[in-house]
């Protein structure tokens, strides 16, 4: 019994770690590791039962991740397109599953933090790591300017590109998160290492050259301050921050980075369409442009949504109606979150959402649990500009450090 019990605790452990670890490498890696510690589950279900149902606060539910998954079957019932059904529940299902891994009796909080910090930690630093030797050999290469380090060229979706499929928000997402793991977390790591891992990471971010993930890496920066030194010290921080951007100011303001971040954020948050961003060859449209597209359709059908799937098809009919030529080219989304559940699920998909970070953020105050705190408001932020639940990668990331944050702490 006790080797069965072993043999359970290490490929739980081997397959918890290889979940996170893969997230910034290789997305389906990731769902390997999902696959296996699903498995592990039913198996200590079958050999040890589920915990029951009055351990839990009904309330708690609200915060786990099928609440993500329930209006896709709800929008089912009267989609105009369930031919996009199948694939929009696959891509989820790992919303619906990955919950049950709290039933265990087995699987302790702390423990799975541990080993899913380490791997989260490990996985960024080996990713951030081959990046950024690869765009140094690269840029050397090229033999342009100092500067040139900051162009289109070595950065955003260039700098990402070597690791297929992968996009900038989300890699600069694991990166910043494992960036608070490393100063949050209960592993027992030196001083000089975190300085060195946070160095690496910080400078990975850069380059990935997300704008929402720059502005969140500052913040969270001073979260980290507020932690671990009080509040005195966050005004100190803050003013370091500016220092160094005042002295850095001369050397990056004409590169592309600076400019991405300061004219192109206003660009985006204003009506623009057809018309050129960053890139004076390439007219695009904003931000701002599509979230009114998106915002029409919504009020069309502002109480249960037009139906699971049907986002994307109406946007593109939205911007063919509108002249939004680029957007209707790449086939952009809402890139809003909330907007994207509103579109397909109404109050309904706007509620469930919303129910989702409150009640979590809510369960992070009582419990004076800062890692879980940060890591809802962080994926929260990154819904407002990026359709961040819906894909494999994000779908994964929320999935399993939301399911952790609520296993049980005690034995």
């Amino acid at each position: 019994m006790v080797k069965k019990n072993n043999i359970q605790d290490l490929m739980t452990s081997f397959f918890l770690f290889s979940a996170v670890f893969f997230l910034p490498l290789k997305t389906g890696l990731s769902n390997f590791g999902i696959i296996g510690l699903l498995t592990t589950t039913f198996f200590a279900f079958y050999r040890s039962g589920l915990r029951p149902l009055r351990a839990f606060r009904p309330w708690i539910y609200m915060g786990l991740p099928w609440l993500l998954f329930l209006p896709l079957l709800v929008g089912g019932l009267y989609t105009p397109f369930p031919e996009n059904l199948p694939g929009q529940l696959v891509k989820l299902v790992f919303y619906i599953l990955l919950p049950l891994v709290i039933f265990r009796k087995d699987l302790l909080k702390n423990r799975a933090k541990r080993i899913a910090a380490s791997g989260m930690i490990l996985g960024a630093v080996a990713s951030a790591t081959y990046l950024l030797i690869r765009n140094t050999i690269e840029f050397m290469d090229a033999g342009v300017a100092f500067r040139g380090l900051l162009s289109y060229q070595f950065t955003g979706k260039n700098f990402v590109e070597p690791l297929a499929e992968m996009h900038p928000v989300y890699l600069g997402s694991y990166y910043l998160f494992a960036a608070v793991l490393v100063w949050l977390s209960d592993l027992h790591l030196s001083i000089r290492l975190k300085w060195v891992v946070t160095v690496l990471l910080v400078v990975a971010i850069f380059f990935v050259n997300s704008r929402s993930i720059l502005a969140l890496t500052a913040l969270m920066s001073f979260t980290v301050v507020y932690r671990l030194l009080g509040r005195k010290y966050v005004l100190g921080a803050i003013l370091a921050c500016i220092a160094a951007l005042l002295f850095a100011l001369p050397v990056i303001r004409d590169t592309y980075v600076f400019k991405k971040f300061s004219d192109g954020t206003i660009w985006e948050l204003e009506k623009n369409v057809g018309i050129s961003n960053t890139d004076a060859d390439n007219p695009s449209d904003s931000r701002m442009s599509r979230w009114l597209a998106s915002w029409e359709i919504y009020i069309d059908k502002p109480y249960l949504g037009h139906g699971t799937g049907s986002a994307r098809e109406l946007l593109l009919k939205a911007y063919t109606e509108k002249g939004m030529d680029a957007s209707l080219r790449q086939q952009y989304d809402s890139h809003n979150q909330f907007l994207a559940y509103a579109m397909e699920f109404g109050v309904v998909g706007i509620l469930s959402i919303l129910s989702f970070f409150l009640v979590n953020l809510f369960w992070a105050l009582r419990h004076g649990d800062g890692l879980m705190g940060t890591f809802t408001f962080l994926v929260f932020v990154i819904c407002l500009t990026e359709n961040y639940l819906i894909r494999n990668m994000g779908v994964n990331f929320v999935a399993l450090w939301i399911v952790i944050f609520h296993l049980k702490t005690d034995d």
